[in-house]
């Protein structure tokens, strides 16, 4: 309606003609229809307080709204993250992981790549192998874009799933490698072919032309450690004790003290 017009219906608006004939114009419905004709009845002082009621109570409303958008927003966020990460993986992530993996659909993705992670360093020479998960995750952490975690850093349910999936698979590579430095020492394999052999399989993210000395040391202190305990290993189900020993190795050789 021109400005002009609705001026020169003013002085008629509270009219019950008029209040009818604009609660059309508007598209009100009977409720509101209603609630005009009381407005009007009102004197202008209540008319002010009931305005500016309504007005503070427009802007609770659109405080509650946009705090819902907010949540909302924050929520999809969440869920593209985890879409994202279910998944094409990274550069970087194909790179660690072997060549016939699938992607991107492959499910397993995000386990295959804990697992290389952890196959890595527990044949590097560390303070106590004890601290392994933790190491893995502190890589994790540093590279958690390129490794496309970045959830791992914000998010404290993602952090507990990739922290219980690293605590499963150490064991299983703590078991693994076990069982691969016992059956080089009782097949009296040489070390170096040992070493290159385990280099092979576990490093990151290419095999190295020459195999790193301080692998090849840690090696030779893991076989160390193994060859009195090869007899426990006849036992079923039994402890060889060879973690416990090789702690207590490394213990010596970083110069850690267990007391006064």
């Amino acid at each position: 309606m021109p400005l002009s017009e609705q001026n020169s219906r003013l002085p008629a608006l509270t009219t019950v003609v008029s209040i009818d004939e604009l609660s059309t114009e508007y598209g009100l419905d009977a409720a509101q229809r209603k609630a005009a004709h009381a407005f009007c009845k009102l004197s202008s002082e209540d008319r002010s307080v009931m305005l500016f009621l309504r007005l503070l109570q427009t802007e609770r409303q659109n405080k509650e709204i946009l705090e819902q958008m907010q949540q909302t927003q924050a929520s999809l966020g969440g869920i593209a993250g985890y879409c994202t990460q279910t998944w094409k993986p990274s550069k970087e992530q194909t790179v660690l992981l072997p060549s016939s993996t699938h992607y991107p659909s492959d499910p397993s993705v995000i386990q295959k790549l804990l697992k290389a992670l952890l196959r890595h360093y527990i044949i590097r020479p560390i303070t106590s192998y004890n601290n392994l998960v933790f190491i893995t995750e502190t890589y994790i952490v540093d590279h958690a874009t390129s490794l496309r975690l970045e959830l791992y850093k914000k998010d404290p349910i993602v952090k507990l799933v990739v922290h219980e999936l690293l605590l499963t698979e150490n064991n299983a590579q703590r078991s693994a490698l076990r069982k691969l430095v016992f059956t080089s020492v009782k097949d009296k394999s040489s070390l170096e072919h040992f070493s290159k052999k385990i280099i092979a399989a576990y490093h990151l993210p290419t095999v190295p032309t020459t195999p790193p000395q301080d692998i090849i040391a840690s090696m030779a202190l893991m076989r160390n450690v193994a060859k009195p305990l090869i007899s426990k290993e006849t036992t079923h189900g039994g402890d060889t004790g060879f973690w416990v020993e090789l702690e207590s190795k490394l213990d010596v050789l970083y110069g850690v003290s267990n007391g006064p």
